[in-house]
């Protein structure tokens, strides 16, 4: 049994909900779409799963995944790898403008991480059966209130502020030795 569902489906759920964490796709082995979003720019996309959409892909050898850049302010790569270890040349999809894409088909099954290279934070997988199973067909999407990472990001931040606050304090006290030193200094020249 084939499943199809438009990327605009997808986003509007996620909208509409205000959810997103993870998100995967289990849809139709012959044509998948990836969108690069705008908000793929942003580091927070790591943060909650949106760098691409869908995150992961889950599908059968033989399936073509194209990636579009819908982010019309920014360039993007695919490339397959790993951020840490660096690309390992199965698919690179060299710079994509924006409204851009490329497309590769997968001829073997494996697991297959991407990343963006201009953005090394923007990950996703790709994940290819050799065999139809109960997970190749249907679709699932898994999402979760985003609640709980807004929380997580708003503790982050404010731990953040904080840094930035005792950091601003000591520049603070810095510049005051400074300026005592500059009177000592300059009291010592004036009485030579």
């Amino acid at each position: 049994m084939k499943y199809e569902i438009s990327l605009a489906t997808v986003v509007t759920l996620v909208l509409l909900t205000g959810m997103t964490h993870y998100a995967f796709a289990e849809i139709d082995p012959i044509q998948i779409n990836v969108s690069i979003p705008l908000e793929g720019s942003s580091e927070f996309c790591g943060k909650l799963n949106t760098c691409f959409i869908p995150i992961e892909v889950i599908t059968l050898v033989g399936a073509e995944v194209t990636w579009t850049n819908d982010d019309l302010a920014n360039t993007h790569t695919v490339t397959s790898g790993d951020v840490v270890v660096g690309p390992d040349e199965m698919f690179d999809s060299g710079i994509l403008g924006p409204g851009q894409g490329f497309s590769y088909v997968f001829e073997q099954a494996g697991i297959f991480p991407y990343y963006c290279t201009i953005h090394p934070w923007k990950e996703g997988v790709i994940k290819i059966s050799s065999q139809e199973s109960e997970h190749t067909q249907s679709f699932q999407y898994s999402i979760q209130p985003a609640s709980s990472e807004i929380e997580k990001i708003k503790q982050e931040n404010t731990q953040l502020k904080n840094q930035v606050k005792e950091l601003q304090n000591e520049i603070e006290n810095l510049k005051l030795l400074v300026m005592e030193q500059l009177k000592v200094i300059n009291q010592w020249i004036k009485s030579r």
